[in-house]
C-alpha cells in the first residue's frame, strides 16, 4: 500500500460509526466497537436503550471511559 493509502485506510478506522467524523473522545465498549463519547450519549437517549449502535449487543459497562491510545491517534489527524 502505498501512503496515502495506508493513510486514508487509518482514518477511516479513526471514524466515528454515528457521526461518521474523526473520533472525538472517543470511547470503547465491551464488544470493542468504538464512538465518541457523546455520539454514543446523544444515541443512547434516543434509544432509549444502552446498547451497541453497531452490534446491538449491552456493554459491560455504563459509562465506558475514554479510550486515550485512540483518542491520541484520531487527534493527530
Amino acid at each position: 500500500l502505498e501512503m496515502a493509502e495506508r493513510a486514508a485506510l487509518l482514518e477511516s478506522y479513526l471514524n466515528c460509526h454515528v457521526c461518521s467524523e474523526t473520533f472525538n473522545d472517543p470511547v470503547t465498549l465491551s464488544c470493542n466497537h468504538n464512538f465518541c463519547s457523546s455520539c454514543l450519549q446523544k444515541f443512547w437517549e434516543q434509544s432509549q436503550n444502552k446498547n451497541c449502535p453497531i452490534c446491538k449487543r449491552k456493554p459491560l459497562e455504563e459509562h465506558p471511559g475514554v479510550n486515550f491510545g485512540l483518542k491520541e491517534l484520531a487527534d493527530s489527524f
